[in-house]
């Protein structure tokens, strides 16, 4: 018989991974961080929106599927905030390692497709990276989710916002208010101007729609340690922006499922 499950990878035994569907078993691994967030919000910040997202995803989709959710992994490539206390950051080579034999494992245990669901925009390049390792090794089908890429976010709030609140301002805030409201410390949230917005106009090809093209340290940007407007938070864009990301991100599980391992050719 064959075992269709959604439910954490850790809680199976070894004789479920064997009755499982390995054509369509889909495991998801969530990457996030734990690093400042300016004084209104909690290191924990990006693990908690990437649990988030992936809880309301899973209950999305199809019973058919058989979704293994891997434990969350909390550190990530945070150097860009290691000048305040409590980020905890991985060496790029070190989160790489990881990742990548975290992934060898679960193609030992039978299952060849993975969704690497990322919650930190400072590790994109490391989704992109592991994935594309995984593929060639392993022979794969690795789906790269960044929630941060996703388009989602332009009817919800002011382009101002879009270009510039980066970190911790008003998307983020608005996400932790929604999932954990407890944390957030609305009374130091305040309008965390980036330094970009001073020099976009002298100097506009070092400045993207989305992200600062040269490399930034936090403090660059704000002392605060965060970037963008907090005070326009509120839980209801968060609840928005978490039902239209699970979305997307129970889509993607569900067309992985689908996906035809025998369209990955091993020769050219």
């Amino acid at each position: 018989m064959t075992v269709r499950l959604r439910k954490l990878f850790h809680d199976l035994t070894t004789e479920d991974l064997k009755q499982l569907d390995r054509q369509s078993a889909v495991a998801v691994l969530t990457v996030g961080a734990t690093e400042q967030h300016g004084p209104h919000l909690p290191l924990a910040t990006d693990t908690i929106i990437g649990e988030g997202i992936v809880a309301a995803a899973l209950a999305q989709v199809s019973e058919k599927v058989s979704a293994l959710v891997l434990p969350t992994l909390p550190y990530g490539d945070s150097i860009e905030h290691t000048a305040y206390p409590g980020t905890i950051s991985l060496e790029p080579q070190t989160l790489f390692d990881v990742w990548l034999q975290i992934g060898e494992s679960v193609a030992r245990a039978g299952i060849q497709k993975l969704v690497i669901f990322n919650s930190h925009g400072g590790q994109i390049h490391m989704v992109d990276s592991v994935a594309k390792h995984l593929r060639v090794k392993h022979d794969m089908l690795v789906v790269k989710a960044n929630y941060m890429l996703f388009d989602i976010f332009a009817d919800l709030f002011v382009a101002r916002e879009l270009q510039f609140g980066l970190h911790g301002g008003a998307v983020e805030t608005s996400i932790m208010l929604h999932l954990c409201s407890e944390l957030v410390r609305l009374d130091k949230a305040k309008d965390f101007k980036s330094s970009l917005e001073n020099t976009v106009n002298d100097h506009p090809h070092l400045t993207t729609v989305s992200d600062a093209a040269f490399s930034w340290s936090s403090q660059d940007l704000n002392p605060a340690g965060a970037c963008g407007d907090a005070t326009q938070a509120n839980a209801d864009l968060g609840r928005v922006v978490v039902e239209r990301a699970s979305r997307i991100l129970a889509n993607m599980i569900e067309e992985a499922a689908t996906f035809s391992l025998a369209s990955l050719s091993s020769n050219p």
